[in-house]
């Protein structure tokens, strides 16, 4: 009959076969954390905060865009006509 150590050690060794939980990064060191999409984030704002003028272009560059975009859809649609429709039966 084992003792109650050694139960304890083989359920934790199962559990560790299955995996405990822990999260990957914490389960290989503390040297090899990364994850592409925090890295690319952090990078992503660590050159929005050193070219604060880049992003303010950015964005005004983004909000043309859309509203051209925006006119292009009302004007070339249709969807801008009178509904034929509902003026049919006048």
């Amino acid at each position: 009959m084992r003792s109650a150590e050694e139960g304890a050690v083989g359920a934790e060794g199962r559990a560790s076969r299955r995996g405990s939980g822990a999260r990957r990064s914490d389960r290989r060191g503390s040297g090899a954390t990364f994850t592409p999409l925090a890295d690319g984030r952090r990078a992503i704002l660590a050159f929005g905060e050193a070219h604060p003028i880049l992003v303010c272009l950015g964005a005004y560059l983004a909000v043309i865009s859309m509203g051209v975009l925006l006119v292009w859809f009302v004007f070339f649609s249709g969807l801008s006509a009178p509904a034929g429709l509902i003026y049919a039966g006048f």
